[in-house]
């Protein structure tokens, strides 16, 4: 080799290694916030609110849902129908119109999305139960 040739192959080397580990960073950094976006996506759950129980028609006490919320009901002993309106600062919505049986336990959720202030209507002639939940 002559003084002065060219310049030795491993600083180039070196040089690619270090472009690759810069890539490599960007692309771990990039899917990371990806994964962490989802890991923070999946902890929001259903969180109870309120439970209610009653034996005939009642109004509820006035609580505080966010925008999506359930109202997950029971009735047994009816030969009627389960009916319960929310009443918000702004009007009345239908959210439980279930036809409850005398021989058996009637269970099921209606979804309601609308956030404030709410007191349910409800509008039974034997056992009922409310769990109000809010997803968050």
């Amino acid at each position: 080799m002559q003084p002065g040739g060219p310049i030795p192959q491993p600083a180039k080397r070196k040089q690619n290694l270090n472009t690759l580990i810069s890539i490599a960073l960007f692309i771990g950094v990039f899917l990371g916030g990806i994964f962490l976006g989802r890991v923070t996506a999946v902890s929001e759950q259903w969180n109870t609110i309120v439970t209610f129980e009653g034996q005939h028609s009642d109004n509820t006490a006035l609580f505080t849902v966010p925008n999506e919320w359930s109202v997950s009901y029971t009735c047994e002993d009816m030969t009627v129908t389960l009916t319960v309106y929310a009443h918000y600062v702004s009007g009345q919505e239908l959210v439980v119109n279930a036809p409850c049986d005398a021989t058996s336990l009637l269970k099921g959720t209606d979804y309601v999305h609308g956030a404030g202030s709410v007191y349910l209507e409800v509008q039974a002639a034997g056992p009922w139960s409310l769990t109000i939940q809010g997803w968050s």
